[in-house]
């Protein structure tokens, strides 16, 4: 296999780590979630149904992630097909947060813009990775 598929693999274990953390803090301790998404507040009865639901989002996420590291690393062609849709799905999700959080007030996005930067990474080295190929 080729050095820049591994490096793409790396980086999708590593990326869909990220989700999978939220949603075992989902879970396990919802003030956690709170402190990441940077709201100094306990969350309400209403918060914790979303955060929940969130976390069971966050699973197809996560895994979608893990599958696409797995086949890029064994060779696989739809392991690179699927990281690019993974990146399009990043690029997505991080335009939507600062697009969303600008309309709700939140000026400092810069936590926020970590999906858009990871799905940037992503395309890239599915690009070259196919580039090798």
């Amino acid at each position: 296999m080729k050095i820049i598929s591994k490096i793409l693999s790396v980086a999708l274990v590593l990326s869909g780590i990220m989700p999978l953390m939220a949603v075992v803090f989902s879970y396990t301790d919802q003030q956690k979630v709170m402190e990441l998404f940077q709201l100094n507040t306990a969350p309400t009865p209403e918060l914790q149904i979303v955060i929940v639901m969130m976390g069971a989002a966050l699973i197809f996420a996560s895994v979608i992630q893990f599958i696409a590291a797995v086949w890029v690393w064994n060779g696989r062609e739809a392991g690179l097909s699927l990281s690019v849709w993974v990146g399009i799905m990043l690029l997505a999700a991080g335009v939507y947060m600062i697009a969303g959080l600008s309309k709700v007030g939140v000026a400092d996005s810069k936590f926020y813009i970590v999906d858009l930067v990871k799905g940037v990474i992503i395309l890239g080295l599915t690009i070259a990775a196919r580039k090798k190929a």
